[in-house]
């Protein structure tokens, strides 16, 4: 999970079955948010039973300068809610298989800004 390139997640695997592909490519996402008080954070993502749990480095948030979560940034989160680009890929043949686009649910969302206001706080 690559958030200073627009929150890109890319699932990589080799061979591909056809209920991997319909899964990622047209199932319901479901997203969570995993963390722990010294700083890890993890992003839970479920594609109909195809899950997995990518990590979320804040740190490449504040290296690429673009981490614009202030005290304003929570009276967005009302109505706003975080992109995920996301691309699955044969590994053999490093053939994309699927791109798609969704947003992260609004608590996890709020969730995870409230996180990383706090971690760079600190």
């Amino acid at each position: 999970m690559r958030n200073d390139l627009g929150n890109m997640l890319v699932v990589s695997f080799n061979d591909i079955s056809n209920a991997e592909f319909m899964a990622f490519n047209s199932h319901k996402v479901f997203c969570g948010l995993r963390t722990t008080p010294t700083g890890g954070c993890m992003i839970y993502f479920d594609f109909s039973g195809f899950n997995f749990e990518q990590p979320f480095n804040i740190s490449t948030l504040v290296e690429a300068n673009v981490c614009a979560i202030d005290e304003t940034s929570s009276e967005a989160l009302a109505e706003e809610r975080l992109l995920i680009n996301a691309i699955l890929v044969d590994h053999a043949t490093t053939l994309v298989k699927s791109l798609r686009t969704f947003t992260l649910p609004l608590n996890v969302t709020q969730e995870l800004y409230k996180y990383i206001r706090k971690h760079l706080e600190k």
